[in-house]
């Protein structure tokens, strides 16, 4: 997958670089991303995140899941991602 970045405020008013880890569209043509922020977790473990990509123009806003149905696909997508990138 080619690299994709893309820069958030955070709740702080401070910039973030985020990196897209997948992309997935799904049969409803909603698309969603799995990325992270580098931030760590309690275990000393990158911060994951998936949100729903909506298309604003030339740039989009991301969007909470409104399905949670999907979550157990994604966590299966990013354990795939994480095993090739060695997130550990």
């Amino acid at each position: 997958m080619e690299e994709m970045s893309f820069v958030i405020t955070n709740d702080k008013g401070v910039e973030v670089k985020c990196d897209v880890l997948s992309v997935i569209n799904d049969d409803d043509n909603k698309t969603y991303i799995i990325y992270t922020d580098y931030t760590l977790n309690n275990n000393d473990e990158y911060n994951i995140y998936v949100s729903q990509m909506i298309s604003e123009g030339d740039s989009f806003k991301l969007e909470e899941i409104d399905n949670l149905d999907l979550l157990p696909g994604f966590q299966e997508i990013y354990e795939d991602v994480k095993k090739q990138l060695s997130l550990q």
